[in-house]
């Protein structure tokens, strides 16, 4: 679940590459991939590389599009400031290290996807109905990054810290939709259920590549909804 796409940072020009790839007279700091601090501190002193163009979002936003291009192994500092043309000075004055970084995406992630729709469907309050229609609605809209989705899903294959971010995103998703169905009046035995079932559907749905009208994949979804939230038995 998501508000809007991830926004797309551009490589930089060659020019800039240039102009912010000059060696320094001193001798190269800063912590490397692995982590670890060659210099005995945190960041780096002095002025702030390519920090004025390329802001701490912009690096998890960068790096959320890679992962949901490429797969969690795509996302290495490395990698990172070619794309964006400039040097590791810019990574290490935003993060301590690559570790860093991950717990950024995951937090940006966790707020974005899940927290920030629940709070935009809760603001004014609405009934329950209404809550799992704009819900539902935003799932099949054409907004969603499910690609963004799929890929941190695999990354936490690969990570028991990722793992327990989706663990708790699953929890936090299935207890809203939980509590919406309770308050439709289902009994307690329906009622996860069929937030499991709807939970399921949203997400399903954008992983089946079946070439079809998009009038009928919509004609479905609604007739998917209304089955599951009971508006087809009254």
């Amino acid at each position: 679940m998501t508000t809007s796409p991830t926004r797309q940072i551009q490589p930089r020009p060659p020019a800039f590459r240039a102009a912010t790839s000059r060696k320094s007279t001193r001798k190269p700091g800063g912590k490397e991939e692995d982590g670890k601090d060659r210099t005995g501190s945190g960041h780096k002193s002095g002025t702030k590389p390519g920090a004025a163009s390329v802001s701490r979002q912009d690096w998890i936003d960068y790096a959320m599009t890679i992962l949901g291009e490429h797969g969690p192994d795509a996302v290495r500092i490395e990698r990172l400031c070619t794309g964006l043309g400039i040097t590791k000075g810019s990574f290490y004055w935003h993060f301590k290290s690559s570790a860093a970084l991950r717990d950024a995406m995951l937090e940006h992630w966790q707020y974005k996807e899940t927290q920030a729709i629940i709070d935009e469907v809760e603001t004014p309050p609405n009934a329950p109905l209404t809550k799992l229609e704009l819900l539902f609605n935003k799932a099949n809209a054409g907004v969603v990054d499910f690609r963004a989705e799929m890929a941190v899903r695999q990354w936490a294959l690969q990570d028991e810290q990722v793992a327990r971010v989706v663990e708790a995103v699953d929890r936090r998703r299935l207890d809203f939709l939980y509590r919406q169905f309770a308050a439709l009046g289902f009994a307690r035995s329906e009622t996860r259920l069929r937030a499991r079932l709807l939970y399921s559907l949203m997400l399903g749905e954008a992983m089946i590549h079946e070439p079809e009208p998009r009038q009928t994949r919509k004609t479905r979804w609604r007739e998917s909804f209304a089955l599951l939230t009971g508006q087809s038995e009254n």
